[in-house]
């Protein structure tokens, strides 16, 4: 009795140490539990953290028990109370990038196309119901499938009665109908607003919206098996031309292509004009703008662009301007050499003196709106140069991060994630490069590339269709080489610092062996376009063992009659026919092509290649 008296005054005595140790043990104990959830620390190191705070729970226990009195016991007390408040907060930290991570995870991989009911802006329409007896004119073209949703969706609205609809090849014809009075409505896909504010002055503001339709489709999953913390990996960067969420279809006006190299900490970056001609995957593979591919979403212009490059695009990121906007604000800014002296409309498309956003020259922190008046700005140059601005924010930003003030916004940056970003790369993934690069912390190395020996020429569109020419950009056979070397030299076993490589030195026997047969390059497109020109532009591209259509040319097919050809048609829109030139009904010759093996393999070209497997050396390109 005598010593349970003595245990229960000494607890008393010590009550505060002992309530101080209960508590650092508590937060240790759910530090840990965050350590393994996580799972980005090295086992060495994580080993390391475990075994110091069991021996600072041993030391705090100890001098406890033996009753350490006066400065011993104050300072005993006052690191209790550190450590566990710095546990503590490790632990919400590790929770808040583990919660964000897996929302991110969890975020809807479903794309919205935004359909619209538009009416010129001084109409007295203001519902659906005021167009009973009225005439909505539609897009039949490529866009068929979103006016068709549209239509099935007014038809069973009661309070719409007897409209009549009629159908339109392109939206230009039928918006300037719709403001001519010839229609009093039309049924818009709104991802096709940016293209018209190009063609008709003040479209926004010409226009209202009295009725909106979201129609849903779903993003392929990344089928990539690569390990990112020991395989190299590419990812495409798209950066959509509006505000908003990323989730819905619009233009791909940023694009980004990374080749990640984990194994040597580099990452090329390769920026691809927005106007580069390209084989349209969801228009039958027609020519189109790259930036209008992503009309069509996301998966559109990955497939695109495997098309072009000939290899796989394992993953994607795709942000707005409002991602932009918050991820630079939310950083604190970012740095950046700004090339020229301009002023450029705001995130709104504003151009009112309030709204513009204008920098001078030269190095400086820039904001969230300042980055993206920098990255979309090309009216001081072309399309070359303002890609080279969007590398600068980019580098501006990753740098950032990697800072020491940037780490501490890392749970931030990953809380917005879900809301500003849309990505297939699984976190889980992330995790473990994260963990790879802390293993063995080396500084990452950036090179950048550009295409840039091509040219800008007016040709149609396959979204807009044959009667609108626009300006786009014609690729260099040389530029997409060069890129797809790079990709190669990933997989290769040399050190990047004992890799040199010149633009004028072709002497690699490596060369780019896939070519899609509907690519056209600076070198054939005044005569391959014809394969093309004139045709009228698919809606759907026709399954592989879908016979050709009658009427439809194939690229592969110099042979091919060319239907409804024009035959006074110059090699480019607007220039007077060459007398020295074929007959138009004349077929299209073969393009020259280096001799080769007739006992080599026909390889598919529409297939991107596997950089593991070896190449045949008896294939050309």
């Amino acid at each position: 009795m005598h010593i349970d008296s003595q245990l229960i005054e000494k607890l008393k005595r010590n009550a505060l140490d002992i309530g101080l140790d209960v508590f650092y043990i508590i937060c240790m104990l759910i530090f840990m539990f965050e350590c393994f959830h996580l799972n980005m620390i090295p086992t060495k190191f994580l080993v390391l953290i475990i075994a110091a705070l069991l021996i600072l729970a041993f030391i705090l226990i100890i001098i406890d028990i033996l009753e350490y009195k006066g400065w011993i016991k104050i300072t005993k007390r006052a690191c209790s109370v550190v450590l566990s408040i710095f546990l503590c907060f490790g632990a919400f930290f590790m929770w808040k990038v583990n919660s964000a991570m897996a929302s991110i995870d969890n975020s809807p991989t479903v794309m919205t196309n935004r359909i619209t009911v538009m009416v010129p802006a001084d109409s007295s329409v203001n519902a659906l119901a005021d167009l009973s007896n009225a005439k909505i004119g539609y897009q039949e073209g490529n866009d068929a499938d979103n006016a068709n949703y549209v239509i099935d969706q007014l038809l069973s609205d009661t309070t719409l009665v007897n409209p009549t609809y009629e159908s339109y090849t392109n939206y230009l014809t039928l918006a300037q109908d719709v403001l001519s009075g010839k229609v009093e409505a039309m049924i818009f896909t709104s991802s096709y607003a940016s293209t018209l504010n190009e063609q008709i002055e003040d479209f926004d503001t010409k226009f209202k919206i009295i009725a909106t339709f979201d129609r849903a489709n779903s993003n392929t999953a990344s089928q990539s098996t690569k390990d990112i913390s020991k395989e190299p990996f590419t990812i495409y960067i798209s950066g959509m031309d509006e505000v908003g969420e990323p989730t819905i279809n619009l233009r791909s006006d940023v694009n980004l292509l990374l080749l990640v190299n984990p194994l040597t900490n580099h990452i090329e970056m390769v920026s691809i004009p927005r106007d580069a001609y390209v084989p349209n995957t969801a228009a039958a593979n027609f020519p189109d703008k790259l930036t209008h591919t992503g009309i069509y979403g996301i998966d559109t212009t990955i497939s695109t662009m495997e098309k072009v490059f000939g290899f796989p695009i394992d993953y994607y990121a795709k942000v707005s301007f409002t991602s932009l906007i918050e991820i630079v604000d939310t950083l604190g800014g970012i740095n950046a050499n700004v090339a020229v002296t301009f002023c450029e409309q705001d995130e709104n498309r504003s151009f009112a003196p309030e709204d513009l956003i204008c920098l001078n020259q030269g190095e400086q922190t820039l904001n969230g709106k300042q980055a993206l008046a920098y990255a979309r700005h090309r009216k001081s140059y072309g399309d070359i140069e303002r890609t080279m601005a969007q590398q600068e924010i980019i580098k501006g930003i990753i740098n950032k991060v990697l800072s020491a003030d940037g780490i501490n916004k890392v749970p931030t940056l990953l809380e917005i994630g879900p809301k500003y970003v849309s990505t297939n790369i699984p976190m889980d993934l992330v995790k473990r490069l994260i963990k790879s690069e802390a293993e063995e912390i080396q500084p990452w190395t950036f090179e950048t590339l550009h295409m840039e020996n091509g040219y800008s020429d007016m040709y149609p569109t396959a979204s807009m269709g044959a009667d609108l020419p626009l300006s786009v950009y014609i690729l260099n056979r040389e530029d997409v080489r060069t890129v797809y070397r790079k990709y190669l030299q990933m997989f290769e076993t040399m050190k990047l610092n004992e890799f040199a490589f010149r633009l004028d030195d072709l002497s690699d026997p490596v060369e780019y062996p896939l070519e899609s047969p509907y690519m056209l390059w600076t070198d054939n497109v005044t005569t391959k376009i014809y394969q093309f020109y004139s045709l009228e532009y698919p809606e759907t591209e026709p399954s592989e063992d879908e016979e050709n259509p009658e009427g439809e040319i194939d690229p592969n097919d110099p042979e091919g009659e060319k239907p409804n050809e024009d035959p006074n048609m110059p090699d480019h829109p607007g220039e007077p026919s060459d007398p020295t030139d074929p007959e138009p009904g004349t077929p299209e010759p073969p393009a020259e092509t280096p001799d080769q093996d007739p006992e080599a393999p026909v390889i598919d070209p529409t297939l991107p290649v596997d950089p593991t497997q070896p190449i045949d050396p008896t294939l050309e390109p």
